[in-house]
């Protein structure tokens, strides 16, 4: 399978692009993949695995933003996730 986005169309870091793509509230929210099980489908080398964990936090941290607003189960989850991204 391969994914095409072209939303921000244009040479980028591949590791932020699985990052976004991992962090993204409708890949582990609602459809139930999780990050780790979409990461592992890549081979990414050291420095990739480290800028991946880099921007999971920061996008991570954008989708707790903007639900944050609605209180219940969504925000309640990504704010658990955001802290334990930060204590990886």
């Amino acid at each position: 399978m391969r994914i095409l986005d072209f939303e921000d169309s244009g040479r980028t870091d591949r590791a932020a692009e699985l990052a976004c793509l991992a962090e993204h509230i409708g890949t582990w929210r609602e459809s139930g993949i999780s990050a780790d099980d979409l990461l592992a489908r890549f081979e990414l080398t050291a420095a990739e695995h480290a800028r991946v964990r880099f921007w999971r936090r920061g996008y991570a941290a954008f989708w707790l933003h903007l639900v944050h607003k609605r209180p219940g189960p969504v925000a309640a989850e990504q704010a658990a996730h955001v802290l334990a991204l930060l204590g990886a």
